[in-house]
């Protein structure tokens, strides 16, 4: 086996020495210049460590081809212990210090001659030199590189900081800006609030009208802010009555306003009035007080059975059903024209399109429909059901909960619910109208009770749930806002609270 490996005529034993002693001075340098990767990579940005571990996993593996084919080499030449090869795997090198003893010792053989032990000694000599100037070298390189990256490092950590104060100054100044804005807004607010009080004193002072009904009618409260007045009690004839508190209307009314013409009936038979009464008052559907006349500056106002106010139909028994048959009227056109394009529409547009023309018309002012009968408000309710077969694009007779469901649409009752007590959220954290605030009020128990933080309110009495005033916003607020969770009634926004809600009566009324 011995005689076939030294008959190759590419083994060669005079430079083998000196190739094994340079890839282990290779494989040492490789291994600080590793020590020195893992300790200067981790100081430097992310990108910037992306490409210098791929820059040193290239050189690595470029390296490692090359002391393996150096090692193949190795193995051909004569008498050399394969365990003493060195190890592909750079930065290890042989620990074996008897192993490279060895090494130095076969090298000089007894057929070698003294010159041949001279020259060879030379050549190493020569080699380490190299070996330890390119280490140097490298190493003074190394070190540069350091230096380099260690001041950029603090240069990036400068800029990271500037750029930190510009973000601070930045959003200081639009702090500022809104604060300037809210500033003017508010003393343009107060420099307006200003002017209209003293319009509507000098405008109460000039009004004899009003000073004379306010003398006859001692249980009267002005409220100059919204100019107002609300009489309490009037032992005056109806016909005189009503003819001062005109009279006293049309004067603390702007100049704007003081020609005031009633729009005529719909009948043309000239100007109207409508006087209120519910049916249950009376016991009959006719008011007494149909032929009742109200002289108004040179107009006469006759009664009427209904009146339309900011697109409201108001009749006088207070059953709004001319709103309802209005409403249900208008949403039927609309639903009727929408499909006849709806083969053109995709389901989303179609929902989009009904949601803006026909679920608005039906939300606009519902709160004025709470507590009404299940038969007064199904005419609304059959043409939500009209409107998600529509979307859904279904027959006629398709059942509509799983279309509400799938649509996220609460039914009408619901709705009407749901506008009731957003404005009850509003009364309660103080973000509603005044006038609303003051139909509400917290209950504050007498002593430390669990229930004091739970935000409710003063329940109604048994009486006026059970009377004619069980509708009133001031009798249904409270019942419906303490049957609310402690979680609803405590929410932190608005928006939180509107969620909450819709989940709540979702479970209420499709589960």
């Amino acid at each position: 086996m011995c005689n076939k490996r030294n008959e190759r005529p590419n083994a060669s034993v005079d430079n083998a020495e000196e190739i094994r002693s340079c890839l282990e001075n290779l494989s040492s340098f490789f291994k600080q210049a590793s020590h020195l990767h893992g300790d200067v990579v981790p100081m430097l940005p992310p990108e910037e460590q992306e490409k210098q571990n791929a820059w040193f996993v290239s050189i690595e593996e470029h390296t490692i081809a090359f002391v393996e084919e150096t090692n193949k080499w190795l193995l051909e030449v004569p008498d050399t212990p394969e365990e003493c090869v060195v190890s592909p795997c750079l930065g290890s090198v042989p620990n074996d210090e008897a192993c490279i003893v060895e090494i130095a010792v076969d090298d000089i053989r007894p057929i070698d001659s003294v010159s041949n032990v001279s020259v060879k000694s030379k050549s190493r000599s020569t080699v380490i030199s190299k070996s330890m100037s390119t280490t140097s070298s490298a190493r003074l390189r190394a070190e540069a590189e350091t230096a380099a990256l260690m001041a950029r490092q603090r240069m990036l950590s400068q800029k990271h900081a500037l750029e930190e104060q510009q973000e601070l100054l930045r959003k200081r100044k639009e702090e500022l800006d809104l604060d300037m804005e809210l500033a003017a807004s508010m003393a343009k607010v107060s420099v307006l609030k200003a002017a209209e009080g003293s319009c509507v004193s000098n405008v109460s002072v000039k009004s004899d009208g009003m000073n004379s009904y306010l003398e006859r009618g001692k249980g009267t409260q002005l409220r100059p802010d919204t100019a107002q007045f609300v009489p309490e009690f009037n032992t005056q004839p109806a016909e005189s009555g009503g003819e001062a508190l005109l009279s006293g209307y049309s004067a603390v009314r702007p100049k704007t306003h003081n020609r005031m013409e009633p729009p005529a009936a719909v009948t043309g038979a000239g100007p109207s009035a409508l006087l209120s009464q519910p049916a249950a008052a009376t016991g009959e559907e006719d008011s007494p007080t149909q032929d009742l006349t109200v002289n108004f500056g040179n107009s006469l106002l006759t009664p009427t059975l209904s009146a339309r106010n900011l697109g409201v139909t108001i009749d006088s028994q207070l059953s709004l059903t001319p709103n309802i048959t209005a409403t249900t009227r208008s949403c039927r056109y609309t639903l009727y024209n929408i499909r006849r394009i709806r083969p053109l529409l995709t389901q989303k547009a179609a929902q989009v399109l009904i949601q803006a023309l026909v679920i608005s018309r039906l939300d606009y002012c519902n709160s004025l429909l709470a507590d009404l009968p299940a038969t007064a408000i199904r005419p609304l309710q059959l043409i939500q059901n009209a409107a998600a077969r529509l979307v859904i694009n279904l027959p006629k007779f398709s059942h509509t909960t799983p279309l509400l469901r799938s649509l996220h649409w609460l039914p009408v009752a619901a709705r009407i619910q749901f506008k009731t007590l957003v404005l009850t959220y509003h009364a309660v954290n103080g973000s509603g109208p005044a006038y609303i605030q003051d139909m509400v009020k917290p209950y504050i128990p007498t002593r430390t009770l669990r229930s004091a933080p739970a935000k409710l309110l003063v329940p109604p009495s048994l009486r006026a749930k059970h009377s004619t005033r069980s509708q009133l916003f001031a009798v249904l607020a409270p019942k419906w806002w303490n049957e609310l969770s402690e979680d609803t009634r405590t929410a932190e926004s608005l928006h939180i609270f509107r969620r909450k809600l819709k989940t709540h009566l979702f479970r209420l009324y499709l589960d």
